[in-house]
Formats: C-alpha cells, structure tokens, sequence
C-alpha cells in the first residue's frame, strides 16, 4: 500500500488513472480538509461536545453499512470515465493526423 502526505491509504493494485488523476487528488485532498475542519469543530463545540458526540455515534450506525457496501464505486465510476477519456483522446489523435495527411496530401497536389 502506498501512502499519501496526510497518511491516507490508496491500494496500490488499483488501476492507475491516465488521465483523471487530479480528481482522485483533488478529492482526497477534499476529504481530509473537511475531516480537519469537523475535528476542529468538535473540539471548539465547547457545552456542546457530549451532544455532538451521541449525533456523531447515530450518523455513524446509520451511515457505517452504507458507505461499506458503496465504498468502490467512486473508484469504478473515475476509472470507468478514464477510460472514455482515453477513448477519446485517441480517437481525437487519430482523426487529425488522418486530417493533416489529407490536407498535406492536398498541398503537394496543388504545388505539382
């Protein structure tokens, strides 16, 4: 497993991301300022730490099963849309060298 600065986990066998890198960055980089944020939150909550710790068990029972059977699919769907960019981007490759071989073919033509 390797390791990002803020010790957030990523499993190595996952598909490396061609070109949707920056959103898998972008949204880890998201989740551990919001977590950094709600720490600090309940830390400065002040009277009202004992209540944002019982709403914080409920939200957990509750969304705990949820976000386990859901946990890969953010990662389907970002290695899922890298591949339609990647399709796409080679399709784009294709179809301008094919239009530049024709234009180039076209200029010797009118040349000669």
């Amino acid at each position: 497993m390797a390791t990002v600065d803020d010790g957030v986990e990523i499993n190595s066998k996952e598909k490396e991301l061609k070109h949707l890198r920056l959103l898998r960055v972008a949204a880890i980089q998201t989740l551990v300022f919001v977590s950094s944020l709600y720490d600090y939150a309940k830390q400065n909550s002040g009277p009202l730490r004992s209540t944002v710790g019982t709403v914080e068990g409920a939200v957990t029972a509750v969304i705990g099963p949820v976000y386990r059977k859901f946990k890969g699919v953010p990662d389907d769907v970002l290695a899922f849309l890298d591949t339609k960019v990647d399709e796409a981007t080679e399709l784009q490759t294709s179809s301008i060298s094919m239009l530049h071989l024709w234009l180039s073919r076209l200029r010797t033509k009118r040349i000669v």
